[in-house]
């Protein structure tokens, strides 16, 4: 980052912020997002006003399309990935004995969005993949007749391998099978143009990445798909009243015809305002600039810690492009890395393995302390 940008993020995040190395499980909310929702939260008077409630969502859906360059017809704001997720699969009108398709050593809010399908006689097949890993063959094999529809991560949560979507959405068109990504842990690391993906449905949390508070995110619908779906439930939200907000009463009014029909209710209005306000931020900083950042922070964190005897979860072509790196541990390595955290490193420890998610604000610097830090307990 050029002296531009540090000193802006030295403005927007405390001090701590640069030995903060756990992005992937949630992002630090910037002070200026901070402020706007205290402001929002601090002015009472102006929650019940509906031209102001939309307005503000129009804000916040504009700011999402603007991450993943589309539209905002495009954009359902919704409070997280699971939701959004769960609206792209019972919006398809999947049918007995139709089938999904989802790899192994997937994020568990992938499956689990299926179980209300599973007891409608709806079929899940769970295919091997290499730490989340899938090419298109690994796919096209498992394809059946009866396959309607493919759910993957674009980037797996615990290996930060980046999956072909691409690649795989040109397969599922092929085959006329709707593919439904899990993007969060990839949109606010790099440049997303989604239209030329061929995706048909993104879902986002805008917690991790995006720097926002938890519960404000965000399903992508492809123009393709938008006027072949049914919305699986709707609310007062999902109509449009034109220049009549206030008619209420009238029940005469038709849904939207864009992705808003599947916002039924009332959302978190305060925090949808830090949410537009964080992606200015990361549009401010440049998303081509975060992702050279943060990659190169892991790549040095790999090279280094390889070379210290830590076996290297993430595979070795995908370093210099992720911006998740995890290494496997074992109880002396756990206990290595419970005595770095207590000296005010924040990343993840899960059961066998260790992983570090840096994002604009972690210094290069201070990930060279860290590395220091873990070499001295080996």
């Amino acid at each position: 980052m050029n002296n531009k940008f540090s000193n802006l993020l030295n403005l927007e995040f405390q001090q701590h912020a640069s030995k903060y190395f756990n992005t992937a499980s949630v992002g630090l909310p910037p002070e200026s997002a901070l402020k706007k929702i205290k402001k929002h939260i601090s002015n009472p008077e102006k929650v019940g006003d509906i031209l102001d409630v939309m307005n503000m969502h129009l804000e916040a859906r504009k700011s999402a399309s603007r991450i993943i360059n589309t539209t905002p017809e495009n954009i359902a704001l919704t409070p997280n990935t699971s939701w959004g997720i769960g609206i792209a699969l019972h919006s398809i009108n999947l049918k007995k004995e139709d089938e999904i398709i989802i790899p192994e050593n997937s994020f568990p809010s992938l499956y689990y969005s299926t179980i209300p399908l599973i007891d409608r006689g709806i079929n899940v097949k769970l295919i091997k993949s290499n730490e989340g890993y899938v090419s298109p063959d690994d796919i096209k094999k498992n394809i059946s007749k009866n396959t309607m529809c493919v759910i993957i991560s674009w980037v797996n949560f615990k290996s930060g391998i980046i999956n072909p979507a691409e690649e795989i959405a040109n397969l599922c068109k092929e085959k006329d099978i709707i593919l439904i990504v899990d993007g969060i842990q990839i949109v606010g690391t790099r440049v997303v143009n989604i239209e030329d993906t061929g995706i048909d449905f993104l879902a986002v949390g805008g917690q991790k990445w995006l720097l926002s508070p938890a519960g404000c995110g965000f399903l992508y619908i492809s123009n393709d798909l938008r006027s072949n779906i049914t919305p699986p439930f709707t609310g007062w939200l999902s109509v449009d009243r034109g220049e009549r907000p206030y008619d209420l009463t009238n029940y005469d009014y038709k849904f939207y015809p864009d992705a808003r029909v599947f916002e039924v209710g009332t959302l978190p209005n305060a925090l949808l305002s830090g949410f537009a306000r964080s992606i200015s931020l990361l549009e401010e900083v440049e998303l081509k600039n975060i992702h050279i950042h943060s990659s190169e922070i892991c790549k040095t964190i790999a090279e280094e810690l390889s070379s210290s005897g830590f076996n290297l979860i993430t595979p070795e072509n995908h370093i210099g492009k992720t911006s998740i790196i995890s290494f496997e541990i074992d109880e002396e390595r756990k206990h290595i890395m419970k005595t770095v955290m207590g000296k005010g490193y924040t990343f993840t420890l899960r059961e066998d393995y260790v992983r570090f998610s840096p994002h604009l604000y972690t210094s290069k610097e201070m990930a060279q302390e860290l590395i220091r830090e873990i070499r001295s307990l080996v």
